[in-house]
């Protein structure tokens, strides 16, 4: 993984953490509270993702989502082919165990705690550190001991890697690590995969 990458990814975490969003418009009375009276927002794969392309979007995810045009019909679309994606990248893992979806994000990480002794590839386990968020799309164990550790696999619907897919990557790492998890080293990349499916 990119040097760089993983120094903007610390650089843009340290900045989300030190403060809280404030929203005002321009010549209204700005109002302020106490930093401790304001949850820290939680940032996730796809806001960071987000963030890194356009600031005044990820701005009005957490101030005015309200502003926020409606998802059209070919974005909807690209949603839903990465979703089919992501159930075939569990037909390439064998006795892959899915984490539940539709539930609240505490529980996918109390799901995916559970699941980790089992040594078996994970489909969607959650985990959270220091208000970041991250789901990777395969987690599958490095060996057969705990000691192993994992590797992250992230399935993307595209023939080619792209910088985005490493900064999402990114995220993961921090996360996972953070949230105690050990993520396979080599000795000057990280073991991961990142596979490159195309509809047929």
């Amino acid at each position: 993984m990119p040097t760089a990458t993983v120094a903007g990814l610390r650089s843009f975490l340290s900045a989300i953490s030190a403060r809280a969003f404030r929203r005002h418009a321009p010549g209204a009375v700005v109002w302020a509270v106490k930093e401790t009276t304001i949850p820290a927002p939680v940032l996730s794969t796809t806001r960071y993702i987000q963030g890194l392309q356009c600031k005044k979007l990820l701005w009005h995810v957490y101030n005015a989502r309200d502003l926020i045009p409606s998802v059209d019909e070919g974005t909807q679309a690209i949603f839903d082919q990465g979703h089919e994606v992501g159930l075939l990248a569990q037909t390439l893992s064998p006795g892959c165990i899915a984490v539940e979806g539709n539930i609240p994000f505490d529980q996918v990480v109390t799901r995916s705690r559970d699941l980790l002794h089992r040594r078996a590839p994970l489909f969607e386990a959650g985990f959270r550190h220091n208000h970041v968020n991250a789901r990777a799309d395969v987690l599958e164990p490095a060996g057969a001991d705990s000691a192993d550790g994992w590797n992250i696999v992230e399935v993307k619907s595209t023939t080619s890697v792209k910088d985005p897919h490493w900064d999402d990557l990114a995220v993961q790492k921090h996360c996972y690590e953070g949230a105690g998890l050990r993520i396979r080293h080599g000795s000057s990349a990280v073991l991961m995969s990142l596979m490159s499916l195309r509809r047929s």
